[in-house]
């Protein structure tokens, strides 16, 4: 008899030592779950317009990564935008971008200070706003940066052609002068004299001048003539001052030019124009989408080397990509910017932003099986056997954000980490437009750490000894939003009549 009270005794024990132990079990699992998730601190966000993201941040660095091409191209607008509208100038260099070019027209189509230049408006010239002067020691800045093509002393025979081209006056467009060297119109200089619509003195400047630089005529050709394939799409014909980087810029105006060519001279010309602005200590915003950063040196130290006064946005299909063969650059841009990650098709390239949002400590659980023979419970002489698991944890590292978090990523989707925050954002984003103004982005009600489930029994004997600390104690437990909404509903119509009680009764 005893033995069977003693066994009764140790199984009502056992049951609850099994309940205790779930709820430890269950009480650790919530623990662990809520320090990952702080340790983590990827924070997933309402979803909002991606403009919402920088109407704040209008002279903040940009990175923005990845194959959809609507929401990139809303981030450069909404970025342009946001500077000109803070009376920032701002450059934007793009590749053929159809759709960039209609949202940024719409978007300024109410700003004269507007320049969007491309094969069908024809009038970049970098010359513009320059005097003689200036115009040789442009040339050379830009041609000699990447190679060596011009000496110093081929600044004697563009002078030469300034000389000649202001005598005749012909606008000094860089037109006119690809045109006077690659039909050798300076050669008439002499003849031009004598027919008296030159000065002589004029007339023998330019040609020994030209005697002087014969030995570098041939590179100073080659250059113009490859200035002349490379810019034909954009550039201002002779007979038009057209405009240049330099003066849009000084007027507080938005330039925007077309470089899908890539070529590397192009470029140069336009990273010098760059230079120029930044050495007068000129704040610009300068925005690049698509465009190649490995192919072009120029370019890369321009963005290398901004000050804290400039911002820049660099936007391509994969960032790494278009930037793989200078990984310094690449770890300077993303270090001192906003980054937006969106879907990646490349392995390599996921793998890459992955390790950018680097690392935390995860404590992972791990469990112990045991079991064995013993003595019956209470100390009957009944055989027993005592099995079980313990749960422990160990911490290891692992990614914020894995590489096939980045590839399963919708559409509309990205993981974004903002300057001076220590949170990564998992962002959805909505339509928007760049000229209205939205509210700071926020957390979503569910980014939170667990609070555990809801103990119904506390809950129900709440609800019936003190239903308005019940329905409290409800709202904070659910998850659910309709019966948050709910609770708050009931709340409210208890004290709206407790209130007209109160006022009834006097």
């Amino acid at each position: 008899m005893a033995n069977n009270e003693f066994t009764f005794f140790g199984v009502v024990s056992s049951i609850v030592g099994k309940i205790n132990s779930k709820r430890e079990r269950r009480r650790l699992l919530r623990d662990v779950e809520n320090n990952n998730y702080r340790r983590r601190n990827v924070i997933q966000y309402t979803p909002a317009p991606i403009e919402a993201y920088l109407s704040g941040r209008q002279f903040e660095n940009m990175v923005i990564s990845g194959t959809n091409n609507e929401l990139r191209e809303r981030a450069i607008c909404a970025t342009a935008y946001n500077a000109h509208r803070n009376n920032r100038p701002v450059i934007l260099l793009y590749d053929g971008s159809m759709d960039l070019n209609y949202r940024m027209s719409e978007a300024f189509r109410d700003t004269s200070n507007f320049y969007s230049i491309n094969s069908e408006n024809r009038i970049y010239n970098p010359f513009a706003g320059r005097r003689n002067t200036e115009i040789s020691n442009f040339v050379l800045s830009s041609a000699g940066r990447d190679n060596n093509v011009l000496s110093r002393s081929s600044i004697v025979f563009v002078d030469a052609v300034t000389t000649f081209l202001e005598a005749r006056g012909i606008p000094l467009t860089l037109s006119a002068y690809i045109d006077c060297i690659k039909y050798r119109e300076y050669e008439e200089a002499q003849e031009l004299a004598k027919n008296g619509i030159i000065p002589e003195n004029v007339a023998r400047l330019i040609t020994n001048r030209t005697i002087d630089s014969r030995d570098d005529i041939g590179d100073v050709d080659a250059y113009f003539s490859r200035l002349d394939m490379e810019l034909s799409t954009v550039l201002a014909p002779t007979t038009e001052n057209g405009v240049s980087i330099k003066n849009v810029i000084e007027d507080g105006g938005v330039f925007m030019i077309d470089v899908s060519s890539n070529s590397s001279d192009m470029l140069n010309i336009i990273a010098q124009e760059i230079r120029e602005l930044l050495a007068r200590g000129r704040a610009i915003s300068l925005l690049i989408d698509s465009v190649s950063l490995d192919e072009n040196e120029g370019l890369a130290n321009v963005l290398s080397h901004l000050s804290s006064r400039c911002n820049f946005a660099y936007s391509a299909e994969d960032v790494f990509a278009r930037a793989q063969g200078n990984e310094t650059l690449m770890t300077t841009m993303v270090g001192r910017s906003n980054v937006f990650v969106l879907n990646h098709s490349s392995g390599l390239s996921t793998e890459l932003f992955s390790r950018y949002f680097s690392e935390y400590d995860k404590e992972e659980l791990n469990r112990n099986h045991h079991d064995g023979a013993n003595h019956g419970p209470f100390g009957s002489n009944l055989p027993g056997f005592a099995h079980g698991t313990g749960v422990g944890t160990n911490v290891v590292r692992r990614r914020r954000v894995d590489g096939n978090d980045i590839s399963d990523l919708g559409r509309n989707q990205a993981y974004v980490q903002l300057l001076h925050t220590g949170e990564v954002i998992q962002a959805s984003f909505r339509d928007g437009n760049c000229m209205e103004t939205y509210a700071p982005p926020r957390r979503s009600p569910q980014a939170r750490a667990s609070s555990g489930p809801i103990n119904w029994l506390l809950c129900v004997f709440l609800l019936i000894w003190a239903p308005p600390i019940g329905l409290v104690y409800l709202m904070v437990k659910s998850e659910s939003r309709r019966t948050k909404a709910i609770c708050g509903g009931i709340l409210g119509a208890f004290f709206a009549a407790l209130i007209i009680t109160s006022i009834i009764l006097g």
